[in-house]
């Protein structure tokens, strides 16, 4: 084979010019020039910071100290040319930094050389890390396949960041999508199952807040709560507010009635779109007494061991207790009471009593003069009660006269 080469152009420690014709292999100092590497240029006797040809691979070959090398590959496999920057070995192939391909593709390699880590699909316009093959969306990031799965950090420095991936380790699976401040506790989690935790890792429904929620923003826009019938796609609820701060409760469509469970679903109060209130359990209680003579001097209470001989005409919660005359508050709040009682008597005196936990009330007795014909005496109040406190109805007198008739004693919880 013989080349024709202008040696005036080519730099070296040998004094040529001129132009040189080879045939076969010649070597002078340190240029060689042979059939098979058409123009070699090395430092001397090591084999660093070299030029050569390859013709077996058809390509340009740079070679740098450290084991770096840029191969410059015009068609090496017929098909596809590159670009690669190498190290460690012979043959670029085996160890990569970076290969560009004559479609654009560009690659960037782990510290094996062997697997692509960082790509570029030129055609598709995709980037992908940790894979070569990135899926069809913009930006495709993969862990690799080790140690915990893909992640990102945005921010300003290593101190102001979001953290932004999955939480689990290669190969576990079901592992949440996370937002952490700093890389700390996660506030945001999406778990494989889809529900969505604010505030906590484990989400029992598909929206789980740990903590306040604000729905609207003040003087701009109102906040406003959906809520959609299963079977329907027109039937809805909303929980709103007004102009005041007031809680609405709301429909579009249907009975709209407004209905209250607790425990098992067990029904406790409803609205109906009338606006009438019922409520299936609401404390309260309607006591009658028989008529009996006065045979005794004293204080006596409506029970069912003495004259009044007490039953019951409503206590569908059983809160009046006959032995002892009781009522008692299951729950704290308002109740109104009323205690009526005909009396006649034809001497001394007579006073009728609504008592709160064994005491006297004020204003709550009444007394009535001697008769010959039956007077009806009612008190009527309203107490606040606590929890556990109780009341009776009671009369006294002070002389063995008269009879009484037609006791009745009731009470409600106003709220």
């Amino acid at each position: 084979m013989t080349r024709a080469k202008d040696i005036s152009k080519i730099v070296t420690d040998a004094d040529l010019s001129g132009t040189l014709d080879v045939t076969g292999t010649v070597t002078a100092g340190g240029l060689t020039l042979a059939p098979s590497q058409v123009i070699n240029l090395n430092s001397g006797a090591d084999s660093f910071d070299d030029i050569f040809r390859n013709e077996s691979e058809n390509a340009t070959i740079i070679n740098a100290r450290n084991n770096v090398r840029i191969n410059l590959d015009s068609n090496s496999d017929s098909t596809n040319a590159e670009f690669v920057i190498g190290y460690n070995g012979t043959n670029t192939t085996t160890a990569k930094a970076l290969s560009v391909g004559e479609s654009g593709d560009i690659s960037f390699y782990e510290d094996t050389g062997t697997t692509p880590k960082l790509f570029w699909d030129a055609s598709a316009e995709i980037l992908g890390i940790g894979t070569s093959s990135p899926a069809d969306v913009r930006l495709t990031l993969f862990s690799g396949g080790s140690g915990t799965a893909g992640q990102l950090k945005l921010g300003f420095d290593s101190n102001d960041f979001f953290q932004i991936g999955r939480n689990d380790i290669a190969g576990a699976g079901g592992g949440n999508f996370q937002i952490k401040p700093n890389g700390g506790t996660s506030i945001f989690d999406i778990t494989s199952g889809g529900n969505v935790g604010i505030g906590t890792s484990s989400p029992d429904e598909k929206l789980d807040v740990r903590g306040s929620l604000q729905v609207g923003v003040d003087g701009t826009t109102a906040g406003l709560i959906r809520l959609m019938d299963s079977g329907s796609v027109t039937e809805e609820a909303t929980i709103s507010t007004d102009a005041n701060g007031g809680l609405i409760f709301g429909g579009n469509s249907g009975a709209g009635e407004l209905i209250f469970r607790t425990g098992s679903s067990t029904e406790r109060m409803r609205i109906d779109s009338s606006g009438y209130v019922t409520q299936s359990k609401l404390p309260m209680f309607n006591i009658l007494g028989g008529a009996h003579t006065i045979a005794a001097t004293g204080q006596t209470v409506i029970t069912s061991s003495n004259g009044f001989d007490s039953s019951t005409e409503y206590d569908p919660d059983s809160l009046f207790n006959h032995t002892n005359g009781r009522f008692t508050a299951p729950v704290a709040g308002r109740y109104f009471f009323i205690f009526s009682i005909g009396v006649i008597f034809s001497s001394g005196y007579h006073f009728s009593y609504i008592r709160k936990n064994g005491a006297n009330i004020s204003s709550l007795n009444r007394n009535v003069a001697q008769d010959s014909q039956f007077q009806t005496v009612s008190i009527q109040a309203v107490l606040n009660l606590a929890s556990g406190d109780y009341i009776t109805a009671e009369r006294n007198n002070n002389n063995v006269s008269g009879s009484v008739d037609g006791a009745m004693f009731c009470g409600f919880l106003l709220g």
